[in-house]
């Protein structure tokens, strides 16, 4: 099974946050963090979110904010 990822742009398409609001997530540890593009290059500025991950932060959105039991 081929892993999707999504670029900033798309993914902010999908969540309901601006660019700051997003990182300011990432920061706080409420949205997952980026993998790099080429994690063979350190000076890689290309990130990408798991696409399973970003469907974790809907349902999370969805839901109020909890998290699901």
């Amino acid at each position: 099974m081929t892993k999707a990822f999504l670029t900033l742009e798309r993914v902010l398409e999908r969540v309901p946050y601006s660019k700051t609001e997003w990182y300011r997530g990432i920061k706080e540890g409420r949205f997952p963090k980026p993998y790099r593009r080429r994690p063979d290059k350190s000076h890689s500025r290309g990130v990408c979110w798991s696409e399973a991950e970003i469907e974790q932060v809907l349902r999370w959105i969805e839901n109020g904010g909890r998290n699901e039991a």
